[in-house]
């Protein structure tokens, strides 16, 4: 069972726990930290985060650490380019996804014909174009 123990706020742009407990016949601290950055004009936001276990049992001690990222840039408020990058040392492996969100508007949407005579004659049923776009890449 883990139990908060310490909370550390840096400007409301970052944050920094440490829980720890019992787990397991033995111990686990937690460390769980990140910090956010948003440029004034709001284009760019960057965040990092970290959670750090650090676990004493009777049969062997051990680390694990996951890391990610996340950046976005808007280019427009219609076009916005999003970067978000995991690292576990459990399974040493690195996950990578970007996406970019274009909205844009066409003439042609979806429609329906309501039944009753007080709603319009027809109305929309979607206001997005969806196009999904997939790469994988393995050794």
């Amino acid at each position: 069972m883990l139990s908060p123990a310490t909370l550390l706020r840096i400007q409301d742009s970052g944050l920094l726990t440490v829980w720890f407990g019992e787990f397991f016949a033995g111990h686990l601290t937690q460390m769980e930290n990140f910090i956010t950055w948003t440029q004034p004009s709001g284009r760019l936001q960057l965040e990092l985060e970290a959670e750090n276990d650090f676990g004493r049992l009777p049969f062997g001690n051990f680390v694990q650490r996951l890391l990610q990222t996340k950046v976005v840039y808007a280019f427009s408020t219609k076009l916005i380019l999003s970067s978000f990058t995991q690292y576990d040392s459990e399974s040493r492996q690195m996950g990578i996804n970007n996406r970019l969100r274009w909205t844009i508007r066409l003439w042609n949407r979806g429609w329906r014909h309501p039944i009753g005579d007080d709603v319009p004659l027809f109305a929309p049923l979607a206001d997005q174009f969806v196009v999904k776009l997939r790469w994988i890449f393995r050794r």
